[in-house]
């Protein structure tokens, strides 16, 4: 067997029809869709990873312009009452 081939024994044949099923769908062959779905199942926890940092930094953004709407809204409440 080759370095970057796998082979996969025993699967259950209602498996094997749902796999078929849905490779059939999207006009792929068994070994077309298990392929791509193998090698986007390999860069998933690198996805999730960088989701996890993309919403963090989201909910520092919206607490920064939480912050400075309040320093506005105070700066315009002094300038205000001058």
């Amino acid at each position: 067997m080759q370095a970057n081939e796998v082979r996969i024994r025993n699967v259950d044949a209602a498996a094997i029809a749902k796999i078929d099923e849905l490779a059939a769908k999207r006009g792929m062959s068994r070994n077309a869709y298990l392929k791509q779905y193998i090698e986007n199942l390999a860069v998933l926890e690198e996805l999730k990873e960088l989701d996890n940092r993309y919403a963090s930094l989201v909910n520092i953004v919206a607490e920064a312009m939480e912050q400075n709407t309040a320093a506005m809204n105070e700066l315009r409440r002094v300038i205000e009452t001058r």
